[in-house]
């Protein structure tokens, strides 16, 4: 992991090093780095549920390393890439396997943000979704890992007015065709290892009358799909 790092860092960088010439105050070409670790203690003496007598609590290190580059052209784009690795302090092996199942880098945010016109915007690819108190759209940054989702945003804003839209349609080949991404067939979804949903149209709005209030109206169809096997016929459950 350290020498994939080191590789991002030094690309990073070096692309920066090569746009500075082309800075000006017209572009306003903007390049950010930024990284965080967080480790957790953790003591569950009665956490999910309660113990028995005959049992210790369970005690324990979690920690997140996330690295983040971005990239901001005027108000006309956004780019922002974000890489982590979560896991538990000595779950891993002290030298790495050939194959090593634990923890790895995962991708937790990959996004383009582009200005179609005015306050009309669109960003494409992982990304994550907060909605005002994050009750039932949140990043979960309480979590290791947060929550990101793979998605297209359309969005727009205008004085006390914003209307947030977000579509996702997902496809898991590695659960149910043994990855096989030229499989001709099927589009059946499995959730395991991936998102929790098959398919997802929200739509968020918010208007602000006076300063310190605000009204938002949230709806949301989300389908979820278990299938077991490749060739059978599995229903699709939705919840607004």
């Amino acid at each position: 992991m350290r020498e994939l790092l080191l590789v991002l860092v030094h690309c990073f960088f070096l692309f920066s090093w090569l746009q500075v010439p082309a800075q000006n105050h017209e572009t306003q070409d903007e390049f950010t780095l930024s990284g965080q670790l967080r480790p957790r203690f953790e003591l569950r003496a009665g956490n999910f549920r309660p113990l028995s007598k005959d049992e210790n609590p369970a005690a324990l290190t979690t920690a997140r390393f996330r690295i983040n580059l971005s990239y901001r052209h005027s108000d006309v784009l956004t780019m922002k890439f974000s890489m982590q690795e979560v896991g538990i302090w000595g779950q891993d092996a002290p030298v790495q396997s050939l194959t090593s199942t634990g923890n790895h880098l995962m991708l937790f945010e990959g996004w383009v943000d582009l200005k179609i016109y005015k306050g009309l915007r669109t960003i494409i690819g992982r990304q994550t979704i907060s909605l005002d108190d994050q009750r039932l759209f949140g990043v979960s940054d309480w979590a290791p890992g947060g929550r990101s989702h793979d998605a297209l945003s359309i969005y727009y804003s205008k004085n006390k007015f914003k209307i947030r839209s977000f579509f996702a349609f997902n496809q898991n080949y590695a659960a149910l065709y043994n990855n096989d991404l030229n499989n001709p067939s099927g589009s059946l979804y499995n959730p395991y290892g991936g998102q929790p949903y098959k398919l997802m149209q929200t739509l968020w709005m918010e208007y602000k009358p006076a300063d310190g209030a605000k009204l938002s109206v949230l709806f949301a169809n989300v389908g979820y799909q278990h299938a077991i096997l490749p060739n059978e016929h599995t229903p699709v459950y939705n919840q607004q």
